[in-house]
């Protein structure tokens, strides 16, 4: 098995390399397939009823599933070993995180803003 690598991004660091470990993905749970986007929205009652069984025993047996993006199929994803990490990677990484969130959070202020028309 090939070693984990993490790789933190940062606007005044660049990438930097810290250690870490395989852990299993959150995206697919660890299987390496996802749910067809196609169908992400469900599926009516009526809508249900009118496909035929073949469909529909293809669909509940998972065989619409694609290749997760987040692991690439593998089932894992690198995360940082916290327990291996050395003090300023820690902070980097917690500095890395923090913009994470004010960015999505910022995202969603944008996204509730254009919803009201702003």
């Amino acid at each position: 098995m090939a070693k984990a690598q993490y790789i933190i991004s940062t606007l005044i660091h660049g990438s930097v390399a810290v250690p870490a470990k395989w852990v299993i993905c959150p995206c697919c749970e660890g299987s390496g397939q996802v749910e067809n986007a196609a169908f992400s929205s469900g599926f009516t009652s009526s809508e249900w009823a009118d496909e035929d069984d073949d469909f529909k025993e293809n669909y509940l047996s998972g065989g619409y599933d694609v290749a997760c993006r987040e692991c690439d199929a593998t089932g894992k994803v690198a995360a940082p070993d916290m327990e291996q990490l050395t003090y300023p990677q820690k902070r980097l990484l917690a500095t890395e995180r923090s913009f994470q969130r004010q960015s999505a959070e910022f995202a969603r202020e944008c996204a509730i803003e254009r919803r009201m028309g702003a």
